[in-house]
């Protein structure tokens, strides 16, 4: 029971980024539902799942050091907000989070070496805080 309840957090997290998130209706990024956070309507509903996931998560964390993992929705919903306003900037359009596999949309408005980069860093980020949270509550 104790190996299912320190899987539980870490597939939700998983699930969320990658098999939510990062999938859309078909291999094009702009599809994808991270697209959604975009929106100030649908944002809203993103944040309170969010947020619910993270005050579960606190609750858990002191008997199960896994429980930081709840914590990666909220990173990744501020993380792609953060950084969105760069490329609203530099390329006057939102962010493109793509991987290898998809086909993501090129030219002019299409995605730059940038995007890669930061979309790396925001899943990155997103999926190594809480190992970084876990390994810093072990010390204290």
């Amino acid at each position: 029971m104790e190996k299912i309840l320190i899987f539980t957090p870490i597939a939700l997290a998983f699930g969320y980024l990658f098999f939510y998130m990062l999938w859309g209706q078909g291999l094009n990024p702009k599809t994808f539902r991270y697209n959604t956070l975009f929106d100030n309507a649908k944002l809203v509903k993103h944040l309170i799942f969010a947020f619910c996931f993270f005050i579960i998560g606190i609750f858990r964390l002191k008997s199960n050091p896994a429980g930081a993992f709840y914590f990666v929705p909220l990173i990744f919903i501020l993380l792609v907000r953060l950084f969105n306003p760069l490329f609203q900037t530099l390329y006057n359009r939102n962010i493109i989070i793509a991987t290898k596999w998809d086909y993501p949309p090129r030219g002019k408005k299409g995605i730059k070496i940038s995007d890669r980069i930061i979309g790396a860093l925001i899943l990155l980020l997103s999926m190594i805080s809480p190992i970084i949270l876990m390994i810093l509550l072990e010390d204290a």
